[in-house]
């Protein structure tokens, strides 16, 4: 039987993944913004390394922001999904350097 607190999710469990089923309204809805927020986030990514490969300044650096980066966003869908809010803020921020240093790599 799932415990019950305010947001309907046992915090600071790993089960919480297995309490946000499919038939909770709150947990779908959170996934739901966060794969519209993914969409957003890979333009940024995404002209980051096109920016990246055109000026012909793909390096070692280079290729570990960018798992630094997909990292971050697996990491920030988790958080998202289990409603770790700080948590959530501080990867999204750890993502957004790693794609920008990317974009600012290239260009210096």
């Amino acid at each position: 039987m799932a415990q019950t607190h305010t947001s309907g999710i046992h915090p600071g469990s790993i089960r919480q993944l297995v309490y946000c089923l499919p038939t909770d309204n709150r947990c779908a809805q959170r996934a739901n913004a966060a794969h519209y927020n993914s969409f957003e986030a890979l333009l940024i990514y995404a002209c980051a390394v096109f920016s990246a490969i055109a000026f012909e300044a793909v390096d070692s650096t280079t290729v570990v922001l960018a798992w630094v980066f997909i990292v971050s966003r697996l990491a920030y869908l988790v958080c998202y999904w289990l409603d770790y809010a700080t948590t959530r803020s501080e990867v999204w921020i750890i993502g957004m350097v790693a794609a920008f240093s990317i974009a600012v790599r290239a260009v210096l």
